[in-house]
């Protein structure tokens, strides 16, 4: 009986079948097996292009926010300030690896200037307030009381933030001082009115220059052509975050407004 499978030998219609068979596997000249076509083909680099999640140390706190200006203020500021934060500490990281030496304390040397501003104003109204309603000799003080207080969890992975979160809770507490003084008829309104307004823009003013910090060292990364550290690149994201429904720009429906407790009954301060 005849090889079959000898080429030579072969009927025309034995070799068209067998090519038919074997098109898949084999190249169009009848060569060797090709891989390629068999299985997808294997990037080389593909390994090195994965990026593992970075695994950062970071802590959580909790804040509680009595005033209505004080829960404004936290939930339109603080998620910008943390985040600045942070890409700070890593762009100016990366500046460093470039050979510029320094540029990390020089960042946190301006950054330590900017919050301390706002710290010490808030500081000294804090210590001088106590100081007028603790003196009050000729009438008793009632205590202030305010009807939606809030409470925010969140995360920081900087120093800074958590030096920027004490210093919230610092506010709200001047902002509690401002309005026991007010409603208890031992501050005038446009007395209270002014301090609102410059520790309010002392903290503004601390957001805009720290997350214009950030856009520098930004810019002098990008000089170089190298990667930069902001939402949706390769670095982790920033968790400083509260929940979303806490971190809206619009007017809260809800107003924590200040009441004075008296013994005989609670009154709101109306609408």
């Amino acid at each position: 009986m005849a090889d079959v499978s000898n080429q030579g030998n072969a009927t025309p219609k034995q070799r068209s079948n067998r090519r038919g068979n074997s098109r898949s596997n084999t190249r169009p000249n009848g060569g060797a097996n090709d891989n390629r076509i068999d299985r997808p083909p294997v990037s080389r680099g593909r390994r090195r292009e994965e990026k593992t999640p970075f695994s950062n140390p970071e802590i959580d706190l909790k804040i509680t926010l009595e005033t209505q200006e004080g829960i404004r203020l936290f939930t339109r500021h603080f998620n910008p300030v943390s985040q600045a934060l942070f890409n700070i500490m890593i762009n100016t990281t990366r500046i460093e690896r470039m050979g510029i030496r320094g540029a990390a304390a020089e960042a946190k040397k301006a950054i330590d200037k900017v919050i301390d501003v706002p710290v010490r104003e808030i500081n000294i109204c804090i210590e001088m307030l106590t100081k007028m309603l603790e003196e009050e000799n000729e009438i008793e003080v009632a205590e202030v009381k305010y009807t939606n207080p809030r409470e925010f969890e969140t995360k920081t992975r900087t120093p800074e933030a958590t030096k920027v979160l004490r210093m919230f809770s610092s506010y709200d507490k001047a902002i509690t001082l401002l309005d026991k003084g007010y409603l208890n008829a031992m501050a005038p309104a446009d007395e209270v009115e002014d301090t609102k307004f410059r520790l309010t823009s002392s903290i503004q003013n601390l957001s805009a220059t720290i997350q214009q910090l950030s856009k520098n060292a930004i810019a002098q990364l990008e000089e170089k052509g190298l990667s930069i550290s902001r939402e949706g690149s390769g670095i982790p994201a920033v968790v400083q975050t509260v929940s979303d429904a806490e971190t809206t720009d619009v007017e809260l429906e809800i107003q924590s407004n200040p009441t004075v407790v008296l013994e005989a009954e609670q009154q709101d301060k109306p609408e």
